[in-house]
């Protein structure tokens, strides 16, 4: 298929069923993805520590698309650090401001942002040397920014707007497990405040 210009918007929608009814797709990779959601959808089900669980999909993407980068980066504040990731060490790499970057960009416009050639996109800032085609894809919580997951390679035209659905199906699976998790730390930390209470 044809790669969407630098900074093309990534339809979104209903991504899995998508996968699943596109015959115009390879059938090995049509596959191969089916096989990583679902994976995902089992390790997110069971998951109670989110920063294991980032880990865990991003080593599974790498390996199973032969990425050179997958990470996740937090909206802290007004800057984003990486949280977990397979292929960068996350300490190499200091936060950057919530608007600035591919990753900025993804959540200011609230879409997945494809570069298909990073050095051609006045947007991105991290100059990794590993990194020459990335895709950002943003991560919202009950509608609040929460993140963006990254991929990158270091092939220039290594990525496509297949990669960017796949990531988006990922995106939306990874936003109800981390909403879940907050949810059941918003109620533990509830129950302990009455606990105390009811010590007084």
């Amino acid at each position: 298929p044809a790669r969407p210009a630098a900074g093309a918007e990534v339809p979104p929608g209903a991504i899995t069923e998508r996968i699943l009814a596109s015959s115009a797709r390879d059938p090995d990779r049509r596959d191969v993805e089916l096989r990583v959601l679902t994976g995902i959808a089992r390790s997110i089900a069971t998951a109670t520590d989110l920063d294991v669980t980032l880990a865990a999909i991003a080593r599974l993407l790498r390996e199973s698309f032969g990425y050179r980068v997958v990470s996740f980066a937090e909206l802290t504040g007004d800057l984003l650090w990486l949280r977990a990731a397979d292929g960068l060490d996350v300490t190499r790499i200091p936060p950057i401001g919530r608007e600035h970057g591919l990753a900025g960009a993804s959540l200011t416009e609230r879409r997945p942002i494809f570069a298909p050639e990073v050095d051609r996109d006045p947007r991105y800032v991290v100059k990794l040397p590993e990194v020459r085609a990335e895709i950002a894809v943003p991560i919202f919580i009950e509608g609040d920014p929460w993140g963006v997951l990254l991929v990158g390679d270091d092939r220039v035209g290594a990525l496509s707007a297949e990669d960017g659905e796949l990531l988006q199906a990922v995106a939306d699976q990874v936003t109800v497990r981390a909403q879940n998790l907050q949810l059941v730390s918003r109620f533990r930390r509830q129950l302990e405040q009455a606990e105390a209470l009811r010590r007084v």
